[in-house]
């Protein structure tokens, strides 16, 4: 299997941080002074359709024209993992994130 991950367009990523920022409550504090708990909020925001990294890798050698210098290595290995695929149903409900570009 392939190493495989989300990856996902910067500008995608742009509209759901202005998203939070636009959805997020007033600060719990004003002046150094704190009036309660921080409001956190955390969200997953990433393109939902995994690409193996070897595609990527061959986009990039079509579009630069220029040979990789590929290195092949088994897994695990320094905590890699061969698939990840993001959950990103809460950023979708709370901010109205979609992201547009694919790969």
């Amino acid at each position: 299997m392939a190493v495989t991950g989300d990856f996902t367009y910067m500008d995608d990523i742009v509209k759901g941080c202005l998203g939070e920022l636009d959805t997020a409550k007033k600060s719990t504090g004003s002046g150094g002074k704190k009036k309660g708990l921080a409001q956190l909020r955390v969200f997953s925001l990433v393109n939902t359709s995994p690409v193996p990294v070897s595609n990527l890798v061959n986009i990039l050698e079509k579009l630069l024209k220029v040979k990789a210098k590929r290195l092949v290595m088994k897994l695990p290995r320094n905590g890699d993992v061969q698939f990840t695929h993001a959950n990103i149903s809460l950023a979708q409900k709370e901010l109205g994130y979609k992201p547009t570009t694919d790969l």
